[in-house]
């Protein structure tokens, strides 16, 4: 059958049923439609034709072609428009998953053009313009607006857009598709696939609350979803892999949980990336061979649990700043009260866990960081930082308050430290406790602007490995500059086996307490003594050692 305009007025509907359709012109419904078992092609006739939806349109097993005679970009493009109130539902017919035979396919008809380059912009949306991160709703934001897709296959799609709650993306292929513009509460997006995205950006942008996004399978995209200003999103059993972004960029997202994923072989951006996120709870997620250059886990926020995970190739080439987890302040200046408790950092070529400037209040427990150790140059299994990037910001603070207890490190330049990268403020408050510490340059490293350290019951083994590095093997070296001394330091209980080099190595610091611990040297190290040094330090303070 071809018809030309079919208009369907307020009060009817439209069943098509086993019907082979081409349609030229304007498909306008304004009342209930349902199309089952059937075959339709559109295209446009006049630049304003699309097909319009104002009550409710489903599809079920249904194979939908749509013609894009213009790019997606083009205001007059050929589209599914969505009007206020309306739902469209595509499914399959027995609701079934399992069953293949009865998919609904919709797709963009753009075979007319030859340029693969071009032939990705003839693609039509679905819905009407939304909000973006960062974009207010314009007036071309069309709200109440409901889709609901299950069992189906998408292919050549620009955009879904919708502004609306209760709506659901289940159980669906998207081939050559780019990007969801969705703002809905209890929004469900699960057991989807994308494939061969056709755009160099986001696959999603999603905002709202009750959003449960799981079993999705993302594999060789550019990036995946970005999630803004929302509450108690459930992030679960996704896989996301081959990708150059991030996998999930959460930003003002609060009381969610991210859980059972699959992050692997992402190669550029933050594989997650969460900002100004507070009370999230991060668990049981595997992360492997991902984002070598950078931190594949980025965090600012306050109160989040980071807890039971597993990073698996963090890094490159050893340099401190590829991380497989970094927490900095938000943008009220500070990050507060996260624990990262019982995960598994292996082989790690960068440092395992950057606690950066403003981040206080931070506890760090029962996590196993084992690194490379052959391409070490300056990681460290846990490092806590005061990082001035283009050292002008006066307010920057090394972290403070501080607990690490109960971790078990190996293979690193050096196991703890406390760093700063160009000028700031002191830190205070900071306690390693119980850790264990084997085959590092050095166990437990200090370097200035940190105040009331505590350090104690560490075991520290087999301080060895690099004969290049400057702080000398030492098993803890507390290290001040002249004018940013390390001030009132207590190093206690401690217990040391170092290969090579002092088992406590002091320089430039005041008021400083070395006491009950059991230092063993094998071979001393010229000019730095066989078991405890202090040089160039006051208000020195070092008894009942053995």
């Amino acid at each position: 059958v071809s018809v030309k305009d079919i208009i369907l007025v307020p009060g009817k509907t439209l069943q098509l049923d086993d019907v082979n359709l081409i349609s030229q012109g304007e498909i306008n419904l304004e009342g209930d439609s349902v199309w089952t078992n059937s075959t339709v092609y559109h295209e446009q006739v006049e630049v304003t034709d699309n097909i319009s939806i104002y009550k409710k349109l489903e599809i079920i097993n249904t194979n939908l072609t749509i013609k894009a005679s213009k790019e997606y970009t083009d205001t007059n493009a050929n589209k599914i428009y969505l009007h206020e109130g309306s739902l469209l539902i595509i499914r399959d017919y027995d609701r079934d998953p399992t069953t293949t035979n009865d998919i609904s396919i919709v797709k963009t008809d753009n075979s007319h053009i030859d340029n693969l380059t071009l032939k990705v912009n003839y693609t039509v949306d679905i819905g009407s313009l939304v909000k973006r991160i960062g974009e207010d709703y314009g007036p071309n934001s069309i709200v109440n607006t409901n889709i609901q897709i299950e069992n189906s296959h998408l292919e050549y799609i620009n955009a879904i857009r919708l502004y609306g709650d209760n709506s659901k993306i289940h159980n669906t292929t998207f081939e050559k598709c780019n990007v969801l513009n969705i703002v809905s509460n209890n929004f469900t997006f699960l057991s989807n696939t994308f494939r061969n995205s056709t755009i160099e950006d986001w696959l999603g942008y999603i905002g709202g609350n009750d959003t449960t996004i799981a079993n999705n399978i993302l594999k060789d995209v550019p990036a995946g979803f970005v999630s803004w200003d929302s509450e108690r999103i459930l992030l679960d059993n996704n896989t996301c892999d081959g990708l150059i972004g991030s996998c999930f960029r959460l930003i003002g997202v609060n009381n969610s949980i991210i859980s059972n994923d699959i992050f692997q072989n992402i190669t550029d951006w933050s594989t997650l990336f969460m900002t100004n996120s507070d009370n999230n709870t991060i668990t049981d997620n595997f992360f492997y061979n991902s984002t070598p250059n950078g931190d594949v886990f980025f965090l600012s926020g306050d109160n989040n649990l980071i807890d039971n995970n597993y990073f698996h190739g963090c890094g490159s080439n050893g340099e401190w700043w590829q991380e497989c987890l970094q927490i900095s302040q938000d943008d009220n200046r500070e990050a507060y009260g996260n624990r990262v408790t019982n995960n598994k950092f292996l082989n790690v070529s960068g440092s395992g866990l950057a606690l950066t400037s403003n981040v206080n209040n931070t506890f760090v427990g029962n996590n196993l960081f084992e690194g490379r150790g052959d391409t070490r140059t300056s990681d460290f299994g846990i490092l806590i930082v005061m990082y001035n990037g283009n050292n002008n910001d006066p307010y920057l603070f090394a972290p403070s308050d501080t607990t690490i207890v109960n971790n078990t490190i190996s293979n690193f330049s050096y196991g703890i430290g406390g760093d700063y990268w160009n000028y700031g403020n002191w830190g205070h408050n900071n306690l390693f406790e119980s850790n264990y510490i084997e085959n590092t340059n050095a166990g437990i490293f200090i370097w200035s602007l940190y105040d009331d350290t505590i350090i104690k019951d560490n075991t520290i083994h087999s301080t060895h490995y690099n004969n290049d590095t400057a702080v000398g093997w030492a098993g803890i070296y507390i290290k001040s500059e002249s004018s940013y001394w390390a001030r009132n330091t207590t190093v206690s209980n401690n217990t040391i086996h170092s290969e090579r080099g002092p088992g406590i190595l002091s320089d430039n610091n005041q008021n400083i307490t070395i006491t009950k611990n059991i230092v063993t040297v094998v071979v001393p190290k010229q000019w730095l003594g066989n078991g405890i040094m202090v040089r160039e330090s006051i208000e020195v303070n070092v008894t009942h050692n053995k």
